[in-house]
């Protein structure tokens, strides 16, 4: 089925796909960003500052651990997405091969460990 289907409709089902997992980053985002009871708008320091003193465990967007999934469109070109789960990552996968693409998980916390065990 993948044969059938052009490089700008696998991309629009990748996008499709996607969504859900875009709406995970936005809120994971806005809670850091906007953290409930803070006053108005904070600089990077003051949100760091206030994540720690009140305990809230929300990270930096950038300091969440990813996992990394590899959508082929044809033989020369892909994309890849950042999820923040394994699971989610693993459901993004199956339902785009359903979709007839071919789509795998190419960084996870078992890459991680085996590259940071390199060094």
């Amino acid at each position: 089925m993948s044969e059938s289907l052009s490089k700008e409709d696998k991309k629009q089902i990748t996008e499709e796909l996607y969504k859900i997992e875009e709406d995970r980053w936005k809120a994971a985002a806005s809670a850091y960003f906007q953290p409930r009871g803070a006053p108005g708008r904070l600089s990077d320091g003051l949100l760091d500052a206030y994540h720690e003193r009140n305990q809230t465990g929300i990270k930096h967007p950038q300091d969440l651990k990813r996992v990394l999934v590899k959508v082929m469109y044809d033989d020369r070109s892909y994309t890849v997405k950042n999820f923040l789960s394994k699971i989610a990552a693993e459901n993004f996968v199956n339902a785009a091969r359903e979709r007839g693409l071919v789509a795998e998980i190419i960084v996870d916390d078992e890459y991680w460990a085996k590259f940071m065990g390199a060094f």
